[in-house]
């Protein structure tokens, strides 16, 4: 469901102060302190409740807009998660610097908390490239206590440099580097002795609202001991009476209740029935006041408190919201529970109504929640979630239901589907399995027959995504199959997911065609679903269905669509666009379009290569670990593809484990380490107990792991043998990728073996593909063996024209693949000391350098802060021993690191 306007003007009231009051006070003395620090990165307004913390901030506000700075303001309203704190901040530099936020919103929404460390680098390096300082003001920051939403704000304040700077009020010190912002010297801190009124504010504050007994003034001051909360209460209190209130009796109690009490006593009845009324909400409008007391005039009376100056503060000038302040709301709501409990459960009942109809779910639920009605909550929070995830929204979906109590969903089977649902779309397997496994037991709760079987359909459809990410698929087709046998009778975004699924098996059955065609069929279904993320699987799907079968050009259209669908709907740096790039760059390196398929691999790991299915994580780390050895950094290639193998072994992927072990090995073969190519190679998981597809392709990858550390040890006849048998087996009408590969693996064995005839023959089928469809890398990184293999045949080609004996031999394609196999990049061995200290990062950043790019954009296009691209770049200028980055260029370029 998407946010109506009611909902954005509720958000918009956490990203203003409260409009300042008739009578506010301003506290020149503090306000010259923070000018005297604006440039501090960070500043703590700390005091107890009432000490005028967020009126402070408010005016230092103000005074920095009046001089034309950049200032966003992000009111905390609860313990918020990571995300949901993240996305308040996103919203809160948006409303002012728009520029600076770009589709960081969308990503949120859809990505969640894998996305944070992402979202916290653009928005720094974004505040950072604008040139001008940006003040980022979270106020009320004592509410929030969650480890990884505290982590999340000082990882901002400690990098943030110096154009994004925090000012944090807050009632305790708490969940703040300050120790580390107070060495740097970037600390500056205002307390409760500071915020204290002294004589002349409080003076001030008091004659402004109306008090004139010099007398009673100076007692309160001295009573109130500059509580600016407890001054406005009694200056209220003083209105309207004969005689003062005594000082005793105001120390003699506790202030604030004392003095509430005298105000609400010396209200007209009427007036304080409608604060009773209006007081639950944290946030009050016209409308909302309307359905609480049941009359029609709720804007004017809140207009009329206002003009009392009962603690009603305007949230904004045209949407009408106001908010009472806080611990005279919390006065009200504890004098209403008091007086009439039965009258508070209505009006939470009556706010959470107003609430649900206008699209404001969360706070239509806690609305329920603190009316005891928590079957009333979990009903608005079913009803919403499929909604929701359908719009791609999982993250918010289980936000609401973080909101519900512990165990409360246990019965609710269509709740249970959409938590199922939203953690296995967010691929948090274990969450998924168990409320798939709750949802399963609840089964004989269900309204009827009919409705349970939908739902023991889908809720088949979901456990078949949560097997075919973790690799099982022996049980996929069972899954699914009644879902898109019987698609009428389900939802286009069930029967769609079903479809790419079953797609998934295909693949695997090497049933390539009849992929293509289901993923067709299933256009109809995505297209009809609320959300896009199944239509971007889908062409994602049919992507590598072409691909397996060498249909680049349809390959490359495929997943170029669906990158562009992920683009529009859910944004560039969401999973769905990490998806569709990490294939496309796949495809893209393939064809050696190095630059462009770095920039997509790099582009698709920003939020790191975890998660979706294992066809999109090995393209993931394979492909970046190509280009990093392609361009001189071996070892930083082998780190990484040891990174993602340590990830299979933790997701228990040993499919992806496999692929990465293999890469892992030729890398280390061409480094010359044999011993360590054996040990790897023994590593290779076992493909025993896995169904046929993945079984196959675990043992191709074990064949041609255990072919080259055979070959490198000289036991060329056993490597011959095992890849002989292999290509008899390989289909290449079902899968010619497969059976290229392997075709390319024993012609370098032959190379080796010192059989080039034999070996070049064995290569020439490949080759004539390969010159069909615009193949490259896989020629160009089979190793030393198989270039010179490339050479031999292209010399033997130009000695004796006729030796191929047909004219269809691609001998100019042939030429190519030699003239490139030349290109690239200089061995890493013949490398100087120098460059060889050079990590692959480094050489990365120099190659943005070369292409003209600012340190900005630099950080932008690696995920890095600036200050982080300043250092590497500092580094680089070391170990090469010059003084600037262009003399730094120059040599690495000479190296020909750069490509």
């Amino acid at each position: 469901m998407k946010p109506t306007a009611l909902d954005a003007s509720v958000l918009g009231t956490r990203f203003t102060p409260a409009l300042p009051p008739r009578g506010l006070v301003s506290r020149d003395r503090l306000l010259d302190t923070l000018q005297n620090n604006a440039e501090a990165r960070l500043t703590l307004i700390h005091a107890p409740a009432g000490f005028g913390k967020s009126a402070l901030a408010a005016q230092w506000r103000e005074r920095l807009l009046a001089a034309g700075g950049i200032v966003a303001w992000l009111s905390i309203d609860g313990d918020e998660h990571v995300g949901s704190f993240l996305a308040h901040v996103i919203a809160a530099v948006g409303r002012v610097a728009p520029d600076l936020v770009g589709d960081l919103p969308a990503m949120l929404n859809e990505v969640g908390i894998p996305a944070e460390r992402y979202v916290l680098t653009s928005l720094i390096n974004a505040v950072q490239q604008a040139g001008r300082p940006l003040l980022l003001i979270i106020d009320d920051w004592h509410r929030v206590t969650t480890p990884a939403t505290v982590a999340a704000l000082e990882y901002l304040i400690v990098n943030g440099g110096s154009t994004l700077r925090m000012l944090v009020t807050s009632r305790s010190r708490s969940g703040l580097p300050l120790s580390r912002m107070l060495i740097s010297d970037d600390l500056c801190e205002i307390d409760s002795t500071q915020l204290r009124f002294d004589e002349a504010e409080s003076r001030s504050l008091l004659v402004g609202l109306g008090a004139n007994d010099d007398e009673s003034i100076g007692a309160l001051i001295r009573s109130t001991d500059g509580w600016v909360a407890a001054l406005k209460l009694a200056a209220l209190s003083m209105r309207g009476h004969d005689s003062p209130t005594p000082s005793s009796t105001v120390g003699r109690r506790a202030v604030g209740e004392f003095l509430a009490e005298n105000v609400l006593d010396a209200l007209d009845a009427e007036v304080l029935d409608f604060m009773l009324a209006s007081c639950l909400p944290e946030r009050i409008c016209g409308p909302l006041a309307d359905a609480l007391t049941g009359r029609a005039d709720g804007m004017a009376r809140l207009e009329d408190v206002e003009r009392r100056d009962l603690f009603l503060d305007r949230l904004d000038d045209e949407a009408g919201w106001f908010r009472y302040h806080h611990l005279f709301a919390d006065f009200l709501r504890h004098r209403l529970a008091a007086a009439d409990p039965g009258r508070l459960v209505d009006l939470h009942v009556r706010a959470s109504n107003w609430f649900a109809e206008n699209g404001m779910v969360g706070e239509a639920v806690d609305h329920a929640m603190a009316a005891g009605r928590t079957e009333a909550a979990i009903d608005l929070v079913e009803r919403e979630a499929m909604k929701l995830i359908e719009d791609s929204r999982m993250v918010a979906v289980l936000r609401l239901v973080d909101r519900l109590p512990a165990g409360a969903v246990g019965d609710r089977p269509r709740l249970l589907m959409a938590i199922s649902w939203a953690n296995c779309l967010l691929q948090r397997s274990t969450a998924a399995q168990l409320a798939l496994d709750q949802l399963r037991y609840s089964f004989t709760a269900c309204d009827g027959p009919l409705d349970r079987h939908e739902q023991q359909v889908e809720a088949d459809v979901v456990q078949a995504c949560i097997d075919v990410f973790a690799d099982r698929l022996n049980q996929v087709d069972d899954l699914v199959g009644p879902a898109i046998a019987d698609h009428g009778r389900h939802r286009p975004f069930v029967v769609g997911v079903a479809a790419n699924l079953r797609t998934v098996v295909l693949i695997h059955q090497q049933d390539l065609v009849e992929a293509e065609r289901l993923q067709a069929w299933a256009r109809n279904f995505h297209d009809q679903a609320t959300g896009r993320f199944p239509a971007v699987y889908g062409r994602c799907l049919a992507g590598v269905a072409a691909s397996s079968q060498w249909e680049t050009s349809r390959a490359e259209e495929l997943l170029r669509s669906a990158l562009v669908l992920a683009r529009e709907s859910a944004g560039a740096h969401s999973h769905a666009a990490q998806l569709a790039a990490a294939l496309l760059a796949e495809l893209l390196y393939e064809r050696d379009q190095v630059d462009d398929a770095e920039r997509l691999s790099n582009e698709a790991a920003r939020l790191g290569s975890e998660g979706g299915l294992v066809e999109f994580m090995s393209a993931s780390y394979r492909t970046r670990a190509h280009i990093r050895d392609l361009r001189g950094a071996r070892t930083e290639a082998l780190e990484l593809l040891a990174e993602g193998t340590e990830a299979a072994v933790r997701l228990e992927l040993p499919r992806l484990q496999a692929d990465l072990t293999l890469d892992r090995i030729r890398l280390t073969l061409r480094a010359g380490d044999v011993g360590r190519a054996r040990t790897l190679m023994q590593s290779i998981p076992s493909s025993a107990g896995r169904s046929g597809g993945v079984s196959r392709s675990m043992e191709q990858a074990r064949i041609l792991a255990t072919a080259s550390v055979e070959s490198a040890e000289g036991r060329h006849a056993s490597a011959v043998a095992e890849l002989t048998t292999a290509l008899e087996h390989a289909d290449p009408q079902r899968n010619p990728r497969a059976e290229t590969t392997v075709r390319i693996a024993l012609a370098t064995a032959l190379q080796a073996a010192g059989r080039t005839q034999q070996a070049f023959r064995t290569l020439v089928p490949a080759l004539q593909l390969g010159a069909r469809v615009g193949l490259c890398r896989s020629f160009l990184d089979g190793g030393p063996d198989l270039i010179a293999l490339l050479r031999r045949g292209r010399e033997s080609i130009e000695d004796q024209p006729s030796s191929m004996g047909t004219q269809s031999f691609p001998s100019l394609y042939l030429t190519e693949l030699v003239d490139r196999s030349g290109a690239g990049a200089t061995a890493y061995r013949h490398l100087s000391p120098a460059l060889k200290q050079l990590s692959a990062r480094e050489i990365e950043i120099l190659r943005l350098v070369d292409q003209g790019y600012t340190n900005a954009r630099i950080a932008a296009e690696l995920s890095l802060t600036i200050n982080t691209v300043k250092w590497h770049l500092k580094n680089v200028n070391i170990k090469l021993g010059v003084s600037n980055r262009t003399e730094s260029v120059a040599i690495v370029r000479q190296s020909r690191l750069l490509g």
